[in-house]
């Protein structure tokens, strides 16, 4: 009977430790996401930061050009801005 209730006992502590590994894996993959998601998540601003910049600086070019009355090489330059900028987007 002892013999019984301890080979029970080792198997409820077998199965206890499982649990606390499987929880302890889960918290970790969790966070592992969090961290993910957090630097993916600055990334995307960072990146929408720059292509703010970019439109801020082609919008002053272009009225630049418009204030110059150089009308031909405005139509160049927003040719050339939209083949940049799917080129860029494409990738």
């Amino acid at each position: 009977m002892k013999a019984a209730q301890k080979k029970q006992k080792e198997a409820d502590d077998r199965a206890q430790s499982a649990i606390y590994v499987a929880k302890n894996e889960k918290r970790k993959a969790e966070s592992e996401i969090r961290k993910v998601k957090k630097k993916a998540d600055q990334r995307i601003e960072q990146m929408k930061a720059t292509e703010l910049l970019w439109d801020i600086g082609v919008g002053i070019i272009v009225l630049i050009l418009i204030v110059m009355n150089m009308e031909e090489k405005l139509i160049l330059f927003v040719l050339l801005i939209c083949i940049v900028r799917i080129f860029v987007r494409g990738k």
